[in-house]
């Protein structure tokens, strides 16, 4: 269990990452939003590496647990729920989609544990193409790889913020990143498919509230 003035200052920094980007934000702009000394924050966090893989672990936390939706039966109103989940990580973290290459570059651990953790994203979107394959909701040419479609899904979940951001959009809507990574599979569902997605998109969308990040 992390003393309060330790989770007070992880949340300081996600708030101040998430406003300014990682690179913009010094130990003194964290002391100062979390109303402490700098001197104070270097007893619970030696410097800003210590910050900002204290900040992944609930991070990668939320991914595993929201990407493990499709180890369920991964039916498109499941993957819809996935996406909604996932909505709720990327405004939680921010910061860790918009500076991805910058992250990895400078903190090897995340790296690795992030590298590990987008391969396994592949084998898990790569399986839900399979079983909608199978099921008859999609159809793809003999030539076409499922291996490659889940690889753009995977690209669409992890740079989609990004993406638009460069773009000029600030402040996407759940609603633009649903319709980007659905935009890649209408072309390959079947008409079963295609019903099941129009019927889908009739229902409210669910919650996409940012999840409270544990940082105990």
């Amino acid at each position: 269990m992390r003393a309060p003035t330790a989770q007070r200052i992880l949340e300081s920094a996600r708030k101040l990452f998430n406003e300014r980007g990682i690179m913009h934000v010094r130990l003194q702009h964290i002391a100062d939003e979390a109303r402490i000394s700098v001197g104070n924050l270097a007893y619970h966090f030696r410097n800003k590496e210590a910050i900002v893989l204290a900040l992944y672990e609930p991070l990668h936390h939320s991914q595993q647990h929201v990407l493990s939706l499709l180890r369920q039966v991964p039916l498109f109103v499941q993957v819809h729920e996935l996406l909604a989940r996932h909505w709720g990580v990327q405004l939680a973290y921010r910061f860790f989609y918009l500076d991805t290459l910058d992250i990895l570059r400078l903190y090897a651990p995340i790296r690795q544990r992030h590298r590990a953790f987008l391969g396994w994203q592949q084998s898990q979107l790569e399986l839900m193409v399979q079983f909608n394959l199978a099921r008859g909701a999609l159809v793809l040419p003999a030539a076409a790889e499922p291996a490659r479609l889940a690889r753009a899904l995977g690209q669409q979940l992890d740079h989609f913020l990004a993406a638009r951001t460069i773009a000029g959009t600030d402040s996407p809507a759940f609603e633009d990143f649903a319709t980007a990574f659905w935009q890649l599979l209408v072309p390959w569902m079947s008409a079963a498919g295609l019903e099941e997605y129009l019927s889908l998109l009739q229902r409210e969308m669910p919650p996409s509230t940012p999840p409270q990040p544990d940082f105990s």
